[in-house]
């Protein structure tokens, strides 16, 4: 979905990741994505988006935002893999 999105509105040199599997199914956007290629997006896409969301944090000088518009699953997983982030991230969620 993300992919997608950003490729639309045309910002798709932003990396991404795959996030952990939800009990949610495949979300409401699946259909709508369905059709999209992952290996055509240029921006990168990580096989473990919690390992890259903690690269991230990790290497920051300063306190990461994290801005969640979805399941908190991606967020649950951050903190129960990698404890340390919980002082390192501010979480905003909607």
């Amino acid at each position: 979905v993300a992919a997608k999105h950003l490729s639309l509105v045309g910002c798709d040199a932003v990396p991404i990741g795959i996030g952990v599997p939800s009990d949610n199914g495949t979300g409401a956007l699946f259909p709508w994505a369905a059709d999209y290629d992952l290996r055509a997006y240029r921006g990168g896409v990580r096989s473990d988006g919690v390992a890259a969301m903690w690269e991230v944090v990790e290497s920051s000088p300063v306190p990461v935002a994290l801005i969640e518009i979805g399941p908190h699953t991606n967020a649950a997983a951050l903190l129960a893999r990698y404890p340390r982030a919980a002082s390192r991230v501010q979480i905003f969620a909607m």
